[in-house]
C-alpha cells in the first residue's frame, strides 16, 4: 500500500491523496453486489491467493495501463511487471483503485457473472471444467473468485486447475516462441536465397542482353552473307546461260584471247 499511496502522491489534480485515512476517508461506500439473492465478493475481500492472478488473467496489459491513466497514476518508465504490481498492492484494501479495477472487472465480465454466479456448486465445476478444456476461463475465473458458496475444497481445485493452466500456457508460450525464433531464422535463410537469386538473375539478364546484341551482329552479317550469296548465284546463273546459247563455244574457241578480254 505504501508503494500505491507513493503513486497517488505524484499523481496530479484532486488524485493527490497523500495518506491511507485520507485514500480511504474520502470514499463513500459502496454496496455489496446481488444477482438473483447472490451476494457476490467485491476484489478486496477475495482470498490473497487469487489477487495476482486475477489481475494477471482478467485484466489485459492494456486495461492495465488504462485504469492508472484514468487514475491519474503515471506509467512512463513502469514495466508490465511494475504496473501489475502497483495493481495487485492495490487490492490489500478497499481503496478509490481497487474499486476501480473491481467495477471494470464487473462490467467485462457481466455477461458471465448473469450465466454463472447464480449456479449451484456441482454444476457450477461442470461449466468451470468445460470452460477450461476450452482453455477460455478468464470470465469465469472472476465468477468463481468472487462467488461466495463455494467450498474451501473448490477454491483449492479452482486455484490447483488455474495453476497448473498457467504453467501450460507459459510452456506454450515458450514452445510458440521458439517456433517463432526458428521462423524467424528460416526467413533470414530465404530472404538471403531471395537476394542471391535475384543478384544472379541480375547477372544472368546482363549476359543475356549481351548474347542478344551478338545475336543481333550475327544476323546483320547473316543478311549480309545472304545477299553477297544471292548476287554471286545471280552472275553465276548469267554465265551459265551464256555458256548455253548456239555457237559460244565455238565462237570462244576461234576468238583471240585478247579480243575475249576487251
Amino acid at each position: 500500500m505504501e508503494k500505491l499511496e507513493k503513486e497517488y502522491r505524484q499523481a496530479p489534480g484532486p488524485m493527490d491523496l497523500v495518506a491511507h485515512d485520507q485514500l480511504t476517508g474520502l470514499l463513500s461506500p459502496e454496496p455489496q453486489l446481488f444477482l438473483d439473492d447472490h451476494t457476490r465478493l467485491r476484489i478486496w475481500e477475495i482470498p490473497e491467493r487469487f489477487k495476482c492472478p486475477v489481475i494477471g488473467w482478467c485484466f489485459d496489459t492494456t486495461e492495465q495501463k488504462e485504469v492508472l491513466r484514468k487514475e491519474g497514476i503515471s506509467i512512463k518508465d513502469k514495466s508490465n511487471f511494475e504496473i501489475h504490481e502497483l495493481l495487485v498492492e492495490s487490492l490489500g484494501e478497499e481503496n478509490h483503485l481497487s474499486r476501480k479495477i473491481d467495477s471494470w472487472l464487473n462490467r467485462k465480465y457481466r455477461k458471465e457473472i448473469k450465466e454463472f454466479s447464480s449456479l449451484k456448486q456441482a454444476e457450477f465445476i461442470q461449466h468451470w471444467d468445460a470452460s477450461l478444456k476450452k482453455g477460455e476461463v478468464e470470465g469465469i475465473l472472476w465468477v468463481a473468485v468472487t462467488k461466495t458458496d463455494l467450498s474451501a475444497e473448490v477454491n483449492k481445485m479452482i486455484f490447483g486447475d488455474m495453476h497448473m493452466e498457467m504453467h501450460v500456457r507459459a510452456k506454450q508460450i515458450g514452445n510458440e516462441r521458439q517456433r517463432l525464433d526458428q521462423e524467424g531464422k528460416r526467413n533470414e535463410i530465404l530472404t538471403e536465397e531471395v537476394r542471391e537469386a535475384s543478384r544472379t538473375n541480375r547477372v544472368l539478364k546482363k549476359e543475356n542482353e549481351g548474347l542478344r546484341n551478338e545475336l543481333a551482329v550475327a544476323c546483320r552479317l547473316s543478311d549480309s552473307l545472304r545477299g553477297q550469296n544471292r548476287e554471286l548465284e545471280n552472275e553465276l546463273s548469267k554465265v551459265n546461260s551464256m555458256i548455253l546459247l548456239p555457237g559460244y563455244r565455238e565462237k570462244t574457241r576461234n576468238s583471240d584471247p585478247e579480243e575475249m578480254r576487251s
